[in-house]
């Protein structure tokens, strides 16, 4: 009852999620009250969406059945891939060419899972079930982003979408941003990264979405050590901290300097709209509040105008 397979088929049905589920396993003929396939190519029609938990060498031939059952896409849960060695990166190849010569979109590998509030699937190896909202969360981390998720459940905070990206060997945190672009349940981004594959199209795909969905962003692997981390996580390779944050801020993402401030900065920007421009009024009951606020704006790159007499 411990594996990931079996916590994420128990998350998927304790979230309420109405559509069929499947779940498969050799050995089993009932899971969870649910009639359990031996392989994904017994199942009677096919799947929106498959997750896969099972060893990293078992992965091309689960693959080849969803290819041959006209899978939708993957979830990709297994580790065992580029994170590890030369060997775990060379199968991760492996299955990307797979997918991609195949047109199968794959989320992962050694990802979390994802959580589509909306839709009331709650599909990842721990149990958060935040209330439906407007802020979507892409992690390269997904224990930091389940953690986050608990934070947000015990904040009151709504989630739109919640996706662990994992290695991102195929599909990447740029076209996550693109799909959020219109996603009409989306409001606020919020982002964990590690490293960024294609800076300039992430830089390029950032400035557009921000116009109209504001992206707060928290960069791991900001120093030495950190980086050192990140390699050994997801696989990524941190790049300039200078360049990264320069680029963020033509770009529009607000940065964050650690997780909480992905919350408080989203809860922000789904409380209040967009403001037009930098010029900020304040309205204090306390002449204390007005100045450390006017303080804080102006140290921000904010403008504090002198109110016109009609407005006093």
């Amino acid at each position: 009852i411990r594996k990931w397979g079996y916590l994420i088929l128990c998350n998927i049905l304790a979230g309420g999620y109405t559509g069929a589920v499947y779940p498969i396993n050799p050995k089993e003929t009932s899971i969870c009250g649910l009639t359990c396939y031996k392989r994904l190519r017994d199942l009677p029609e096919a799947p929106d969406l498959v997750f896969i938990t099972t060893p990293a060498h078992t992965v091309p031939d689960v693959l080849e059945e969803c290819t041959e059952k006209k899978a939708g896409g993957v979830v990709l849960i297994s580790s065992g891939f580029s994170e590890t060695d030369d060997e775990g990166k060379r199968l991760e190849r492996e299955i990307v060419s797979h997918c991609r010569k195949h047109a199968l979109p794959l989320i992962g590998p050694n990802t979390m899972g994802i959580i589509s509030s909306h839709a009331d699937l709650y599909a990842t190896g721990a149990h958060p079930r935040p209330p439906k909202g407007s802020i979507a969360f892409i992690s390269q981390s997904g224990n930091l982003g389940v953690q986050l998720m608990h934070w947000a459940m015990g904040q009151g905070i709504g989630i739109s979408l919640f996706l662990g990206s994992g290695n991102e060997g195929s599909l990447n945190s740029t076209d996550f941003l693109e799909y959020l672009e219109s996603d009409p349940d989306t409001r606020t981004i919020i982002m964990y990264l590690e490293g960024i594959a294609d800076g300039r199209r992430f830089l390029e795909t950032a400035r557009r979405v921000s116009r109209t969905k504001p992206i707060i962003a928290l960069n791991g692997g900001r120093t030495d050590s950190g980086k050192m981390a990140a390699a050994s996580h997801t696989g990524s390779m941190a790049g300039s901290t200078r360049v990264f944050n320069a680029a963020c801020r033509q770009a529009g993402v607000l940065l964050a300097q650690k997780p909480s401030e992905l919350l408080d900065l989203s809860m922000g920007f789904s409380s209040l709209p967009l403001t037009p421009g930098n010029r900020v009024g304040i309205v204090s009951l306390g002449g204390g509040w007005g100045v450390v606020t006017c303080d804080a704006c102006r140290e921000a790159g904010l403008e504090i105008p002198a109110l016109p007499d009609h407005i006093i």
